[in-house]
């Protein structure tokens, strides 16, 4: 059986060994997508050198700012497991 709770990542090629960098790896799961958002937010707030404290603080502010979305999602989620 596999432990979904704990994903390891293997270091990408090419990739220099950062904190900050492992952890929004690690926490986008690599998703393309996911890890521009994260980096465009970063680039928006005019950080030059990031540490994990400010990788925190970001993907803090993106699970706040969708959380009115999460729990929606939530809810549908809810109703239509219960219709079933």
């Amino acid at each position: 059986m596999v432990n979904s709770s704990r994903v390891i990542l293997p270091k990408p090629a090419g990739i220099p060994e950062n904190d900050a960098l492992i952890r929004i790896f690690r926490w986008t799961r690599l998703h393309t997508w996911y890890v521009q958002y994260v980096c465009s937010i970063i680039y928006e707030q005019g950080y030059e050198n990031i540490d994990v404290a400010e990788v925190n603080r970001v993907l803090h502010r993106i699970m706040t700012d969708f959380e009115p979305q999460y729990i929606n999602y939530r809810n549908l989620l809810q109703a239509t497991s219960s219709d079933s």
